[in-house]
C-alpha cells in the first residue's frame, strides 16, 4: 500500500491571514488535514514520537 502525505512549513509572520483563518493562536501548531478537512491539531512543542503516533492514525 502506498501512502501519500504532504507536509508544509509556514512562516506566520509572512502569512498573517492563514493563522487567523485556521484559528492558530500558539506556535508551534501542527494541523493535520484529511480529505481537505482538519482532523487533528497539536499545539506546542511535543516529541517526535508523539507526532508520529498522531500521524499514524490517519495514514
Amino acid at each position: 500500500m502506498t501512502v501519500k502525505a504532504s507536509i508544509f512549513k509556514m512562516n506566520v509572520d509572512e502569512n498573517l491571514n492563514v493563522p487567523q483563518q485556521y484559528g492558530i493562536r500558539g506556535i508551534p501548531t501542527l494541523v493535520l488535514f484529511k480529505g481537505g478537512q482538519e482532523v487533528e491539531r497539536i499545539v506546542g512543542a511535543v516529541s517526535r514520537e508523539a507526532i508520529a503516533k498522531v500521524i499514524e492514525k490517519y495514514v
